[in-house]
């Protein structure tokens, strides 16, 4: 009686490197069936790409203590169903690493030509940077999967790796320049922002206004903040005699920089607090205003700068109030405070303050004072 003999062969990994952050995976396997001495040999491979913005070649660095969220796509390249599993390796072996509940399993089937998506979340927990590469092994689905040696399953779900303290205050003070805050964990934020005094001397400066208001936050999350200064950063119109305040203001999405970049992405503005306008000698600047900014002092019979609106700026003698910017005046004059809209400048008197801004709807127990 002939006897039929059937062998298989286990899966090997070949990971071909590519620059690029959709880098392929494949999987080799061979079916060997033997009859009447004669031996056929079938091959096939099982390919995988994976791709993620994060990842270069596959690999993301991590500085020490440092956290990253990758979200990754597994996309199958072969025909067949097949079985699948997301591997790492790492060059420090103190790396936490698990998938997210509300994403697929980083490991299970495959449809021919299918996806995955399994959003990971890392940290390393050592004290020299790390660097993490990813890969698919994979095999047929009658088969048993096993990973090769040195490779590490994720098999942690896990929705967090979230370790501040509640009410933990982040502080982010006057630099000329904007700023990065990376929501640290999920939760709910109280967001306070000052705006700048004018310049011209203490008692002349209009005072910024101060604004509030809570958030939901996500963690990973960026947000983009930029604290206004008594030298007209963030808005504030430039003066002979002395420049507006400008506004603090935080923002999210794209990081477009001052508040004036905004004008055509409003709904990325969440919290404004506006500046106040300049001061000249004894003539006192606008102080910002929540809703609506005040006025700039008048000498005599010149032209004082008038406060902002929610939907437009002030008028000023030589230049009004924007979107984003005080209005300036060069020529014996002072300029107006910064804010969602700015106040005018002033004409040997005071300029107008700014506006405030907490129209946001993912605001909320939200104020803005003068």
């Amino acid at each position: 009686m002939d006897r039929k003999k059937i062998i298989y062969i286990g899966i090997i990994l070949i990971i071909t490197v590519r620059r690029s952050v959709a880098c392929c995976c494949c999987a080799c396997f061979t079916r060997t069936d033997e009859y009447h001495g004669k031996l056929n040999i079938v091959a096939g491979t099982l390919n995988y790409r994976i791709k993620s913005s994060l990842l270069e070649n596959n690999s993301i660095t991590l500085a020490s203590n440092e956290k990253a969220k990758l979200n990754i796509e597994i996309e199958s390249l072969n025909e067949i169903e097949s079985k699948y599993e997301l591997f790492y390796t790492s060059t420090n072996n103190n790396i936490e690493i698990g998938y997210t509940n509300a994403n697929d399993n980083s490991t299970g089937n495959i449809n021919g030509k299918g996806k995955k998506k399994v959003t990971v979340i890392i940290k390393n927990k050592t004290n020299t940077s790390a660097t993490i590469t990813f890969g698919v092994q994979g095999g047929l689905v009658s088969n048993t999967l096993v990973l090769n040696t040195g490779r590490n399953s994720i098999n942690q779900a896990t929705s967090s790796y979230c370790e501040i303290a509640a009410n933990t205050v982040y502080n982010f003070d006057y630099t000329g320049s904007e700023q990065e805050f990376n929501v640290p964990c999920s939760g709910t934020y109280k967001l306070e922002t000052w705006g700048a005094q004018g310049r011209w001397n203490e008692n002349a400066g209009g005072v910024g206004a101060y604004s509030l208001g809570y958030i939901d936050l996500t963690e990973f999350t960026t947000f983009y903040v930029n604290v206004g200064g008594n030298r007209g950063y963030n808005g504030g119109g430039n003066g002979s005699y002395g420049s507006g305040g400008g506004a603090t203001s935080i923002t999210f999405g794209e990081n477009l920089g001052e508040l004036k970049n905004y004008v055509n992405n409003k709904d990325k503005i969440i919290i404004v607090a506006a500046g106040g306008g300049a001061g000249y000698s004894e003539w006192t600047g606008g102080t910002a205003g929540g809703y609506i900014g005040n006025d700039g002092t008048i000498r005599d019979a010149y032209i004082n700068g008038k406060g902002a609106t929610q939907t437009a700026g002030g008028s000023g003698q030589e230049e009004n109030g924007s979107f984003g910017l005080g209005g300036t005046n060069t020529t014996l004059g002072s300029g107006g405070g910064g804010g969602y809209y700015g106040g005018g400048s002033g004409d040997h008197s005071g300029a107008g303050g700014g506006a405030s801004y907490i129209g946001n709807n993912i605001l909320y127990n939200k104020a803005m004072y003068c």
